[in-house]
């Protein structure tokens, strides 16, 4: 009777406490909701109802599957991509002094600017 009693007092205690942890997502998490939410509502008020759409599927798909450890992988996933966006745009900006066009030159200089504040987006640290 005790062992009966006492599992099923378990049962109970592991069930409130995966609801709490569901009910509390971590900060990175929420943050992320957020944004989500926001572009959602741009995308109301714009009437972009494909954009609606997507934005419905990723927070669902957010509030199912989010984990800091899934953010994470994603923000190196961003951080290696603007690493390479880098060295593309540094080649490109070496072969346009070559050539010595001004234009080129001032084109591709914004161009390099531009990939390297990607990268400082996606350095910053996750929400804690």
């Amino acid at each position: 009777m005790k062992a009966v009693l006492y599992s099923s007092l378990m049962a109970i205690a592991l069930m409130a406490a995966s609801t709490i942890a569901q009910a509390a997502p971590s900060a990175a998490c929420a943050y992320k909701q957020q944004e989500i939410e926001t572009q959602l509502g741009f995308a109301k008020q714009a009437g972009n109802q494909y954009q609606i759409a997507g934005l419905e599927r990723a927070l669902a798909a957010h509030k199912a599957n989010c984990s800091d450890a899934s953010l994470e992988q994603e923000r190196q996933e961003r951080i290696t991509k603007a690493e390479h966006k880098i060295a593309e745009r540094e080649q490109e900006l070496a072969e346009a002094r070559a050539k010595g066009d001004p234009k080129k030159i001032a084109r591709r200089q914004s161009k390099l600017q531009e990939a390297q504040q990607d990268l400082q987006q996606a350095q910053r640290p996750l929400p804690q």
